[in-house]
């Protein structure tokens, strides 16, 4: 860590998991007192994601019992929130945590805090490029996913096309849902005076309009 931040690394991030194989609350205190020590800017705590209908591998952790429960896993969260606000780090959101004088911790004080798909960001509308297997891409209008399979990946670029696998063109319903989502994500509130303008719509309205048709169709739904 030091030798990063003597090359000129302004922020050092470190990525933790939990809800790992045979894990507990205890072994992932210890773990976040060990990367305590070394004082990184940033922290992501992600949640291990159990997915064998997509890597069977996986399956060997049910079989043996090795996974912890939702509840373990919790506690685990738990652990890790209280552990690093303590040592005041601010809880950015969902899984990332900061020092106070960090950027992300800064632009989240700003109003002006963003996420992607890598996580909280301080480049708000910037495009995202994804190379290589599975990857997303993002502009402002499109969402984009590669190839998941090396052979389909390289079949494409040799017809001389973009390894694109599938993707969805946003609607202007969309993006504004996005933007919505995004501003709860990011500033844990909705200031609807700036939205508003922004949106180029009454929030207010559109946000009442929105709960009343939920309520609407909920039982509709129940029915089917």
């Amino acid at each position: 860590m030091t030798w990063l931040r003597t090359e000129g690394f302004k922020s050092v991030n470190v990525d933790l998991i939990y809800g790992l194989p045979l894990q507990t609350a205890e072994t992932f205190a210890k773990t976040i007192a060990d990367v305590l020590a070394i004082g990184p800017d940033r922290l992501s705590v992600f949640s291990y994601a159990h997915v064998p209908w997509i890597k069977p591998a996986q399956r060997i952790f049910e079989d043996r019992g090795q996974l912890p429960t939702p509840e373990e896993k919790l506690a685990m969260f738990a652990v890790a929130h209280e552990r690093l606000t303590a040592a005041a780090y601010i809880d950015i959101g969902l899984d990332h945590f900061a020092r106070p004088n960090d950027e992300l911790a800064q632009a989240q004080r700003a109003g002006t805090l963003h996420r992607n798909f890598q996580g909280y960001s301080t480049h708000a509308g910037a495009s995202l490029y994804g190379f290589g297997l599975s990857s997303i891409s993002q502009t402002q209008q499109v969402y984009l996913q590669n190839h998941k399979t090396l052979i389909a990946y390289r079949t494409a670029l040799a017809a001389g096309h973009l390894p694109i696998e599938r993707g969805l063109r946003l609607t202007d319903e969309d993006q504004r849902r996005r933007t919505i989502i995004m501003r709860i994500m990011c500033d844990r509130r909705l200031d609807y005076t700036s939205l508003s303008v922004k949106l180029g719509w009454i929030l207010q309205k559109y946000m009442r309009a929105k709960s009343l048709r939920c309520r609407i169709s909920w039982p509709m739904a129940l029915s089917t």
